[in-house]
């Protein structure tokens, strides 16, 4: 059986990917409209493996759909509350029968 070859790319951190991002943030503040700032996103881009742009996609989407990231740490989520919140009441519902109620346009 063929060994399953694995990118060399280690997997990018939470943080890692949330400082490419801000870098990027930072480098192009505006949506690149015109093709010189296409361009200039294409070359930034460039500077960059496409391991690595995989990797901080895959973090980046990962984090998007609310996965658990790896990297928790005990005290970094807040604590659970000891009472749970009251629940909700529920609406008053007549307790005539549905014969006996009278009709909106009957007498």
């Amino acid at each position: 059986m063929a060994k399953r070859v694995i990118d060399p790319v280690s997997p990018k951190t939470s943080e890692q990917a949330l400082a490419f991002v801000r870098r990027m943030q930072k480098a192009f503040p505006k949506t690149p409209r015109t093709e010189k700032e296409l361009a200039a996103l294409r070359k930034y881009l460039a500077r960059f493996t496409p391991a690595e742009l995989r990797a901080v996609g895959r973090r980046v989407l990962s984090d998007l759909m609310q996965r658990p990231p790896r990297t928790i740490h005990e005290g970094d989520l807040p604590p659970t509350p000891m009472v749970p919140p009251e629940p909700h009441r529920a609406k008053k519902v007549s307790k005539q029968p549905r014969s006996a109620r009278r009709r909106a346009g009957g007498p």
